[in-house]
């Protein structure tokens, strides 16, 4: 064990460095935010690019910014225009960012005992992630403290393992479809707690939520990410209400699971939706296929991050 966590310490490190060398390298600012704009990074010599949705009219004023990290075999185009965020954005008055991951696929810590080429895939994505947050900031399109980071599926395992590795530039983090690797056990150490929200389907037949058939692939169940992380931010207790069941044809209830008590900024919450599969809950009928299970329509997930979100600023 203390090899695997050696692994993993040796890409964090790996990413700090490759971090640091990258922001100096960072693509010029542009005018100012518009609709939907790409902006391109290096990251050690490798070109990176995200993809940012503004508000209309925003100016030049920095915004709060919410980070999203499309799945496996996803694209920042795929993620965008899935999730739902961007109304949000619009609405409320901050900018949704959309990365792509090389490859189509994040480069989470889920088995530290991989290959080089893999361990250097997993020290890249920490470090552009880090990079991309510092260049927000450096052309003005965010504002540094409120800059939160969520992600779906594989992007959700990526953010799992940036709050555990490398969590300074995020104000809070969000795990949808997904939970941590195995290895958060020993590798996650909060210097302070860090908000974070789970929300997770009890059927979901890719990501399992069941501990024992989880684990097995490399990722904790969806109860004990929860209670991982309550832990790690000093929170006890448990209290768990079940919402509205707003569409009674969708076979799913959602239960909002919280500890009693939390200090300040450790906040976590686990939306666990019963009967839920592979999917981001929604209140609209949007495309869903059918092999990821079945998709609640009780609540809106962009809705329900961003209200987790705006709550924290560094």
């Amino acid at each position: 064990m203390r090899r695997l966590l050696s692994a993993v310490l040796s890409i964090f490190s790996a990413a700090q460095m490759v971090a640091g060398m990258a922001h100096a390298q960072a693509a010029p600012s542009s005018n100012g935010p518009e609709a939907s704009i790409t902006q391109v990074v290096d990251v050690l010599g490798q070109e990176r690019r995200y993809t940012v949705h503004a508000p209309a009219g925003s100016g030049t004023q920095p915004l709060p910014a919410v980070v999203v990290l499309h799945g496996m075999g996803g694209t920042a185009f795929q993620i965008e225009s899935y999730f739902g965020l961007d109304a949000v954005a619009d609405r409320e008055r901050f900018i949704a960012v959309y990365p792509q991951g090389l490859e189509s696929f994040w480069g989470d810590v889920r088995f530290p005992d991989q290959p080089d080429a893999a361990k250097l895939k997993s020290q890249q994505d920490v470090a552009f992630l880090n990079v991309m947050a510092a260049d927000l900031a450096a052309k003005g399109l965010a504002d540094p403290k409120r800059i939160y980071l969520a992600g779906v599926s594989n992007g959700g395992v990526m953010v799992s393992t940036m709050a555990c590795l490398s969590p300074k530039k995020f104000a809070a983090f969000a795990v949808i479809v997904a939970t941590a690797p195995v290895l958060a056990r020993q590798m996650c150490h909060a210097a302070k707690p860090r908000p974070l929200l789970l929300m997770n389907g009890t059927t979901d037949p890719i990501n399992f939520w069941e501990a024992e058939r989880a684990e097995k692939i490399g990722y904790l169940g969806g109860d004990d990410f929860f209670t991982l992380w309550s832990q790690l931010n000093g929170c006890w207790g448990r209290e768990e209400s079940e919402l509205p069941d707003v569409d009674e044809m969708d076979n799913s209830r959602v239960v909002l699971v919280r500890p009693r008590t939390c200090p300040p900024g450790g906040e976590t919450e686990l939306y666990r939706i019963n009967g839920g599969g592979h999917h981001p809950p929604t209140l609209e009928q949007r495309p869903s296929g059918t092999f990821r299970g079945q998709r609640n329509h009780d609540i809106e997930a962009a809705e329900v991050i961003w209200s987790f979100f705006k709550r924290f600023v560094q």
